[in-house]
């Protein structure tokens, strides 16, 4: 017996607990930054990213600097105390905007 499928119908709210759960890593996003994690970490490669990092070429700046932020965490947890002054400062912005 196949399963049978409902259909999306516009304007319907999603069933509950649809989609992925909190906290789950997109397999695909995940792949990604270990093969690249790979990569990064043969020594045979450093020169060649010291390159691109190098380059006079703002694109292969760029291409770097997109590398690199795959191994910045993207969520920070904090439990702070008293009073704190907090600057965020993305750099993915920065550096798109000066280097491509």
């Amino acid at each position: 017996m196949a399963a049978t499928r409902t259909s999306f119908k516009p304007g319907t709210p999603k069933p509950a607990n649809s989609g992925r759960k909190a906290g789950t890593p997109n397999v695909v996003t995940q792949t990604f930054k270990d093969i690249l994690a790979r990569v990064v970490s043969e020594p045979e490669n450093e020169p060649l990213l010291r390159e691109l990092r190098n380059s006079d070429e703002p694109t292969d700046r760029a291409t770097y600097w997109r590398m690199a932020a795959k191994f910045v965490p993207q969520v920070v947890e904090a439990h702070i105390s008293g009073e704190v002054t907090l600057r965020v400062v993305d750099l993915s912005d920065a550096r798109k905007d000066e280097d491509g």
